[in-house]
């Protein structure tokens, strides 16, 4: 069984500063979300970046829901989807073009949209927000998202590598009091991080080591481990949706509709007498 005893978001907050942050690693979740696919490098690079980012902006949410971010583009990576539950449990994954091995990073976003869905458990509408690319990193497209849509302050530094995903968050506290000159000062500190540090150091060690002149409250660790919501109704109803003359016309080339979940892997098999009695039960029970 995996140690998931790093894989946490941590809190902090500056007590002479208007200004917030979050800390996120991740070990044990990012090795089981790699073992589902045989990512490149730059691709494996790109959904470690955003798998950190979507874990620091669950943080931020006051309900109970899930948090979803979305990348798709017409380059190297076609799309890509991290979800985050009630900032406890995530998943995620990602399409690619066959040339996504020899792309770097700076072409891999050349063109395309991040979107940021949230959906709460409740009845409440769910909200996006959509940024385009524009050649940006993950970090830079979100900073700009935040600063249009939520008119907040916000930077991000994100690192990954094939055993570890970190990533930092700081914001300026809304109706803050916060002085530019503040603000300039703490981000400028986390600017001196180098992706050697991130990805070494643990939380204490590196809020210490970027702000030690500061006065830092750090509180305690929310654990986060990886889960997939995929489903047997979940399956169904995308069957459902799809229509029966589609999913027949499956059946009639295959003999049975197999269904791969894209997180998890697990593999839904439908066989004829299954799909039949599928749509049988939703128009019977649409009729009463």
């Amino acid at each position: 069984m995996k140690n998931t005893q790093d894989d946490f978001l941590r809190r902090f907050i500056f007590d002479k500063a208007d200004v917030r942050g979050e800390y996120v690693s991740l070990r044990a979740t990012w090795e089981t979300i790699q073992e589902r696919r045989n990512y490149p490098p730059h691709v494996r690079s790109a959904i470690g970046e955003m798998t950190a980012a979507a874990a620091l902006i669950s943080a931020t949410l006051k309900f109970e829901g899930t948090l979803e971010l979305q990348f798709k583009g017409t380059g190297a990576i076609q799309l890509m989807v991290v979800e985050v539950r009630n900032r406890k449990t995530l998943r995620a994954t990602a399409k690619w073009s066959k040339d996504a091995g020899t792309n770097d990073q700076t072409t891999i976003f050349e063109s395309g949209i991040l979107a940021v869905t949230i959906k709460p458990d409740s009845d409440a509408n769910t909200f996006q927000g959509i940024v385009e690319t524009d050649n940006k990193s993950i970090a830079q497209a979100l900073e700009s998202y935040m600063e249009k849509s939520e008119q907040i302050a916000t930077r991000f530094w994100l690192e990954s590598n094939n055993q570890r995903v970190v990533g930092i968050f700081l914001q300026k506290l809304p109706g803050g009091a916060t002085s530019e000159e503040d603000w300039t000062r703490i981000t400028a500190l986390a600017e001196t991080v180098t992706q050697r540090e991130l990805l070494s150091l643990e939380c204490t060690d590196l809020l210490f080591r970027l702000f030690n002149e500061e006065t830092v409250r750090v509180f305690d660790k929310e654990k986060l481990s990886f889960e997939c919501t995929c489903s047997d109704q979940k399956i169904s109803s995308m069957l459902l949706s799809m229509g029966r003359e589609e999913v027949w016309s499956i059946l009639k080339e295959r003999s049975s509709v197999d269904v791969t979940c894209e997180f998890c892997g697990k593999e839904y098999l439908f066989s004829e007498q299954g799909i039949t009695k599928l749509f049988a039960s939703s128009v019977e029970s649409n009729t009463n």
